[in-house]
């Protein structure tokens, strides 16, 4: 509870500066420390009225909003154990979560889809005492802004009293392979790991005591955004939330952020977006760019000619700070995790001097294992492992993690909490190896495997990486295998056939011919457009996608591969390849030729 105590306190000593500032499309609405602390106030008064107790669950379920922040601490402030849920999932998934957590109170904001009235008859359906269920705004007075110098100061309410061990949140996992799963995390997980990002984001910083302006577009319900967002009010720094992600870029500029929080998906659509606006303006533009991208590889790899380094003189002097003013004017740097960032994408920002650090950790470690540091970040690493706790890395390549940081276990499921240690050891699932100067590398996930018919075991992230490296427009890349005679792969993006078969034979000269891909199908522009493929935080679900498209991958196993090279099945050649598999079956049955 120590860094509730901490937050709280730190915003009495400023009442008049804007802690939270939404975002709405350029206009920020700031929120005042003393309007903050009216509105902690009232979900607390609230929350005793109603009868929740220290100790019980109350769920949240909203997009982010400065009244989000404010009833989450309101609710660890109370000594309830927040369940901050994702709201925009399907509302089948909601509901089961809903279920299992069998909150004592739940705040919604809501839209016309999904009301507190409804919300309360669908649940009184599955459980045996429906909790409160109250918007989130209906609690707390005054808009906002409404309070700009003219209300006194408000000294908030101690907090409840609790121990290290008690239970501070439930954080739902996405359920990339399965069911969600309830991860309970206690105070002193949150407050062991909020000590370590406050220290390293001091040195990525330069120290503190100095403001930064924080821009957060993902949702808080998440356990890095959660993260994120405390250490921030922890740090004394005002925080703008994006409040309409299809406004994202509008947002962006209106914060105009030191740096922020990001996945793989945005940042390598920040990267398309100007090479599209380059080639939109001007073709002379685009040869330009292009060619200073040439010479920066070039530079990279240790073989830059006389003429590439005129090329990128000029370029840095010119394009390369225009771009990056394009990007963001205060932009020193960006954080980026949830799933494998690209070591071209990184290069990318890299050149338009906006290095990017990796973190990495999964909601069972409490958002973080590693995370990169300005002298040693490497493209390809995830950072060196935070000093709190210890790592090791099994004989079958799995990572596996212990320490302070590490969770309590599922909620109400000890069958999944049994499966998940080993001896004390969290095991994460994923593969990695270390490299001699101490950097994670996250090798892929152990259920990913993909074990062909040749019986090896492939992992699939370095050869789709690998892809995404060698294809422009390439967005997603899926390799499919297992039980078959050879790999294949889903490829969705904007990209022609023969670059695309160029790409695949530069990626099979570089790996043994077990890992070679035989067989490709172009499944459209992005697997982002087809519902239920990725997680609520852009995850690829692949089982989803696998069940999705096995129509296509079936039929990629039905033609006969030439000796000269990669075979390509179009998606309207699946679908009648299909067809005409089916009539053959039925012929056969049937006894015809």
């Amino acid at each position: 509870m120590a860094f509730v105590q901490r937050i709280l306190d730190q915003v009495a000593q400023q009442p008049g500066r804007p802690w939270l500032i939404e975002i709405h499309g350029t206009t920020p609405l700031p929120v005042r420390g003393r309007t903050l602390l009216q509105w902690i106030g009232q979900y607390r008064a609230g929350l005793t009225e109603a009868g929740v107790a220290p100790g019980d669950r109350v769920a949240l379920v909203a997009p982010n909003s400065a009244y989000w922040v404010a009833a989450d601490l309101a609710i660890l402030a109370h000594g309830a154990v927040t369940v901050p849920l994702y709201a925009r999932q399907a509302r089948g998934y909601l509901i089961n979560q809903l279920v299992h957590a069998d909150p004592a109170f739940v705040f919604l904001c809501g839209s016309g889809a999904l009301t507190p009235d409804d919300l309360t008859r669908e649940l009184g359906a599955l459980m045996d005492k429906t909790p409160p269920i109250v918007e989130l705004k209906a609690w707390v007075s005054g808009s906002p802004s409404a309070s700009q110098g003219v209300m006194p100061a408000t000294r908030p309410e101690a907090v409840a009293s609790v121990n290290e061990g008690d239970l501070a949140t439930i954080i739902y996992t996405s359920g990339t392979s399965g069911e969600a799963k309830g991860v309970m995390l206690s105070h002193g997980n949150l407050d062991t790991m909020l000590n370590q990002v406050e220290g390293a984001l001091n040195d990525l910083m330069g120290g503190s005591g100095h403001e930064e302006t924080i821009f957060h577009y993902l949702p808080l319900c998440f356990a890095g955004s959660r993260v994120a967002l405390l250490c921030q009010l922890l740090r004394n720094n005002s925080i703008s939330l994006s409040t309409d992600l299809s406004e994202l870029q509008q947002e962006l500029k209106a914060a105009a952020p030191h740096y922020f929080l990001n996945v793989p998906m945005l940042l390598e659509r920040m990267k398309r977006s100007v090479e599209e606006e380059l080639q939109r303006r001007s073709k002379m533009l685009f040869h330009g760019y292009m060619r200073a991208l040439a010479a920066y590889r070039a530079e990279q790899a240790g073989h830059a000619s006389l003429t590439d380094t005129l090329a990128l003189r000029t370029a840095r002097r010119t394009l390369f700070p225009a771009l990056k003013a394009s990007l963001g004017v205060n932009l020193r740097f960006l954080i980026c995790g949830s799933a494998p960032l690209s070591a071209e994408t990184q290069a990318w920002f890299e050149m338009l001097s906006v290095p990017v650090y990796q973190v990495y950790g999964l909601t069972e470690t409490t958002a973080i294992v590693s995370l990169d540091d300005a002298t040693s970040a490497l493209g390809g690493t995830v950072g060196k492992p935070l000093p709190v706790g210890e790592c090791r890395i099994t004989s079958s390549g799995e990572l596996q993690v212990r320490g302070p940081h590490v969770f309590r276990g599922y909620f109400r499921n000890p069958t999944a909490t049994a499966e998940v240690f080993e001896d004390g050891w969290f095991k994460t699932g994923d593969l990695a190896a270390f490299d001699e100067a101490g950097r994670l590398r996250i090798v892929g996930r152990a259920r990913n495997l993909i074990v062909p018919a040749s019986g090896h075991n492939i992992a699939p992230e370095p050869i789709e990486e690998a892809l995404m490296a060698q294809l422009r427009g390439l967005e997603n890349a899926v390799v499919v295998g297992d039980g078959r005679p050879h790999l294949a792969v889903l490829l969705a993006g904007s990209f022609e056939a023969e670059a695309a078969e160029a790409a695949l034979a530069r990626v099979n000269a570089e790996v043994p011919h077990y890992q070679q891909i035989r067989a490709y199908t172009h499944v459209g522009k992005s697997l982002g457009e087809v519902e239920g493929l990725h997680t609520s935080n852009q995850k690829l679900r692949r089982g989803a996608v696998l069940a999705h498209y096995k129509t296509e991958i079936d039929a990629l196993y039905r033609r006969h591969r030439t000796n000269s090279g990669v075979v390509r099945v179009s998606t309207g050649q699946a679908s009648r390849l299909e067809s005409i598999w089916a009539w053959l079956s039925r012929a056969g049955r049937s006894g015809k030729n």
